[in-house]
């Protein structure tokens, strides 16, 4: 779906807007999330880390 233009999306559905693509935007879909591999996941997970090899 990645690769539909807003006008083909807006032919399936009138409600598609332009911020559709953001949906499909690896990085975005990935921060939206908690947990996982998001950014701050992810550097809470090297925190706890390093933490382990301090002590």
């Amino acid at each position: 779906m990645d690769k539909l233009t807003l006008e083909q999306m807006q032919a399936i559905d009138s409600r598609f807007t332009a911020d559709i693509a953001e949906a499909f935007e690896y990085e975005t879909s990935v921060e939206l999330k908690k947990g996982g591999t998001s950014r701050s996941s992810v550097l809470e997970q090297i925190q706890f880390i390093r933490a382990m090899f301090r002590d």
